[in-house]
């Protein structure tokens, strides 16, 4: 018999992080979630984010409550960061250093898509004005021969 080969893949739930800290010290947390960020920083640098939710108890708002978003695979998980704003800072930081490059590409395609359109609107204004664009030169349009 074949004994089967099941493809290793990056769990993070058996990482034995434990989202419900026994500390209230934001500090310690940010050890902890630190570690467990950089422990998997190839999910990191791809996707995760941090998500402030309220909560509604007999017709009271209670909030701001963080937690760390992010994909593993099909699978959305969160880590439950608590209620302190520098935690989530920290956390956020951390996020936009990993993510840096992605960013930085993504805005590059964007940045070149706006500037193709403008490149299209600036020809089509020149040509009703008798010029046109060859690259980024622009030459009076040659009259027509009779």
């Amino acid at each position: 018999m074949k004994k089967s080969m099941a493809k290793q893949s990056l769990n993070v739930e058996k990482s034995r992080f434990d989202p419900q800290l026994d500390t209230d010290r934001w500090e310690d947390r940010w050890e902890n979630v630190e570690r467990f960020i950089l422990a998997h920083r190839p999910l990191f640098y791809t996707n995760g984010f941090v998500r402030s939710e309220w909560r509604w108890r007999n017709g009271r708002r209670f909030g701001p409550y963080f937690r760390l978003r992010y994909r593993q695979g099909n699978i959305q998980r969160s880590i439950y960061l608590g209620p302190s704003n520098q935690l989530a800072d920290q956390v956020r930081r951390l996020l936009a250093n990993l993510q840096f490059h992605r960013n930085c590409r993504r805005l590059r395609t964007r940045l070149r898509a706006s500037l193709r359109l403008e490149k299209k609107h600036l020809q089509n204004t020149l040509h009703a004005h008798g010029y046109n664009m060859k690259g980024f030169d622009i030459h009076k349009s040659k009259s027509p021969r009779n």
